[in-house]
């Protein structure tokens, strides 16, 4: 079984990206009402970071390894969320959401 590669440039498209975040992450916390929280997220999770490194990651992983790094990457992802679920609402208490969106 190989692992799915891309043919694009990952390095381009996970700086591509990463602009995309930083931009969100700057209009995000100035936004004054809820009406724009949605686009303001859209425009800060536009970045498809997770996508080229899994991408990038299975062009450099050898075969053998590939289902092992694969699986770390998510677990990775999942104890990203179990954090974020967790201590979300101490945050927001301490910092608001606009820090938390700074934060970020």
């Amino acid at each position: 079984m190989e692992c799915y590669q891309i043919t694009y440039d990952e390095k381009r498209v996970i700086t591509i990206g990463l602009i995309i975040l930083a931009t969100g992450s700057i209009v995000l916390p100035e936004l004054t009402q809820y009406i724009w929280l949605l686009p303001g997220c859209m425009l800060q999770d536009g970045g498809v970071i997770p996508v080229a490194i899994m991408a990038l990651t299975a062009d450099l992983t050898s075969n053998e390894y590939c289902t092992k790094t694969m699986a770390s990457i998510g677990i990775s992802i999942g104890m990203s969320f179990i954090i974020a679920l967790t201590s979300g609402s101490a945050l927001e208490y301490l910092m608001g959401l606009s820090g938390i969106l700074w934060d970020t």
